[in-house]
């Protein structure tokens, strides 16, 4: 039976912003997701989603440059909702699925609050791990698909997503030349879970100054460069130009075609960091996909955890921190695989010896990139 296929205009439809914003109370991080939203939209259709009390609204109707955008004359125009406690990532996750195609932009004010606020995956994860006589690794496997399914929606949005976050200090341990461990402080981090910064477009910090500088960026007209208020050419709005004028190129095609790799690395592998064989894809995927209108509560995994092995290593412990990374690094965990002799990790899970072995080789394989 023949397809009907049929030509259409092209357009940059697709290719659109995911940014984590984040910094300490007052630094200026509403403003600025505002700015950024409005001059990629040139004036467009933003929403935000508020964590903060209604705080957004204090920008409504603030003027922007009338002369060079006569659609602002009347100021900011936005739709917001207020949202309340409890922070349950999966009322986000189904909120950015069901009004990502009926905005021009979305802001998140505040992303952490759906981390380590009341009802925030921090509090699912505790309380699906008491279920399992208090094994909090266990209430990971409840906490994780939630998260995953979140980072789907975000990345998989038609519209750009700004992601606001409050900010922590940001620490590293490493070791000196003698092996012994030592703390580092490495600045201000975003309060959600480590690797969300990692997943979008870009990632930018602002400080009390309300200088914004770009940590992580897939645009490289961008990366490193810090925009501040006071600059006459270094301002956010010469940052969202930048930006604006990147999507669509052929640089943006492959930042798109690489956050699609990792959504289907991430997707494809099971508890263990395992690759789950074609067939298991569809029940995989649909076990991380929300329900679009219907928030279930979560179930905890029914397991019997292998909490310490002859050696007295936490085998758990280990697996849990195995597993996000083989998630992120799949072709250099395919490797540690065939080179310790075994194809998935469940294997020498009884091993507590060779499970840390393969641990430190993992790391160690990171560590040179």
């Amino acid at each position: 039976m023949a397809r009907n296929f049929q030509f259409k205009e092209a357009t940059r439809e697709g290719h659109v912003l995911k940014m984590a914003l984040w910094g300490p109370s007052g630094a200026g991080k509403t403003y600025s997701a505002l700015k950024i939203a409005y001059e990629l939209t040139d004036g467009g259709n933003v929403g935000v989603i508020d964590t903060e009390n209604g705080s957004s609204g204090l920008y409504a109707d603030m003027a922007d440059d009338q002369m060079r955008n006569p659609t602002m004359r009347k100021g900011w125009r936005f739709q917001s909702l207020e949202f309340g406690a409890p922070y349950d990532p999966r009322e986000l996750t189904q909120l950015l699925n069901k009004y990502s195609s009926e905005f021009d932009a979305l802001i998140v004010d505040s992303a952490s609050a759906f981390w380590n606020q009341e009802g925030g995956l921090l509090e699912i994860v505790e309380q699906a791990g008491a279920r399992v006589k208090g094994n909090n690794f266990a209430g990971w496997k409840v906490g994780t698909p939630i998260q995953e399914a979140l980072k789907e929606a975000i990345l998989r949005s038609k519209c750009h997503i700004i992601l606001c976050m409050r900010a922590k200090t940001a620490f590293e341990i490493s070791r000196d030349d003698r092996g012994k461990s030592k703390v580092e402080k490495l600045g201000l981090g975003p309060i959600q879970r480590d690797t969300t910064i990692y997943e979008m477009t870009i990632g930018a910090e602002i400080d009390a100054d309300h200088k914004m500088h770009v940590d992580k960026s897939r645009c490289s007209a961008v990366a490193d460069k810090t925009y501040s208020p006071n600059s006459s050419t270094s301002k956010i709005e010469e940052f969202a130009r930048e930006i604006k004028s990147w999507l669509g190129t052929a640089e943006a095609d492959k930042a798109e075609s690489d956050m699609e790799q990792m959504l289907e690395a991430s997707r494809n592998l099971d508890d263990d960091g395992n690759l789950v064989p074609a067939e298991a894809t569809t029940t995989l995927n649909s076990a991380l996909a929300p329900e679009p209108e219907v928030i279930q509560a979560p179930v905890p995994v029914e397991s019997t955890p292998i909490l310490d092995s002859d050696d007295g290593i936490d085998i758990d412990a280990l697996i849990d921190e195995i597993t996000p990374l083989a998630k992120k690094n799949l072709p250099i965990w395919q490797e540690v695989c065939k080179d310790n002799g075994f194809s998935k990790l469940k294997d020498i899970r009884s091993d507590g010896a060779k499970v840390q072995a393969v641990r430190d080789d993992f790391i160690g394989r990171l560590g040179n990139i």
